[in-house]
């Protein structure tokens, strides 16, 4: 976690927390400052995403989908998934990182259809 200037939430971005929620998007706190993180929390209403960290809540992030440039595409999920097996994750914690925390959260999250 990080974020530029390392303080809290501006007015802005609180009212932002509040409209996102309003219209069913999820809130990532990655990249945040550890205070906009604990001002999120105290103020969420509902699921937050923290894409970037532990098992439950790890999930794949968009950070590959050319938004920015790192080091593999979506062509090699297949070698993350493996690496994720040889450092002894089992199968239950990969499906939950590839994608099994993103549809928990957004089903939490969303409205029902």
């Amino acid at each position: 976690m990080h974020g530029v200037g390392k303080g809290g939430l501006t007015d802005m971005g609180r009212e932002a927390i509040v409209k996102m929620e309003q219209l069913g998007i999820v809130v990532d706190i990655a990249h945040a400052s550890h205070q906009s993180v604990a001002e999120v929390l105290e103020m969420a209403t509902k699921p937050v995403v923290a894409s970037h960290g532990g098992i439950e809540t790890a999930a794949l992030g968009s950070d590959y989908d050319g938004s920015t440039e790192v080091a593999w595409d979506t062509s090699e999920l297949a070698i993350i998934t493996q690496e994720l097996l040889n450092r002894g994750y089992d199968e239950d914690e990969i499906y939950a990182i590839m994608g099994g925390n993103t549809m928990r959260v957004l089903a939490e999250t969303l409205p029902a259809t």
